[in-house]
C-alpha cells in the first residue's frame, strides 16, 4: 500500500487506497498534499485525469491487422 500523505482524514485514505486498488497506480501528489502545495480535491482531479489521458492513449493504439474486427 502505498498511501502514505499525513494529511489525509479516513475518508480521503479510503478514497485513494480504493482507487490504488482498482486501477494498480500509486496516487500521485501525497507530497505536495503534504507540503500544503494541493489540496485533496486538486490532488483527486490530478489522478483522475491521468487516467483519462492512459485511456485515451490506449483507446488510439492501432489495432488494425489484430484480428477484432
Amino acid at each position: 500500500m502505498t498511501i502514505y500523505a499525513k494529511r489525509l482524514n479516513g475518508a480521503q485514505k479510503r478514497a485513494l487506497r480504493t482507487y490504488e486498488a482498482l486501477c494498480g497506480f500509486e496516487p500521485m501528489g501525497q507530497e505536495d498534499l503534504d507540503r500544503g502545495e494541493i489540496t485533496f480535491k486538486e490532488l483527486w482531479r490530478r489522478n483522475i485525469t491521468f487516467l483519462e489521458d492512459v485511456l485515451a492513449e490506449v483507446q488510439n493504439i492501432d489495432t488494425k491487422g489484430c484480428g477484432m474486427w
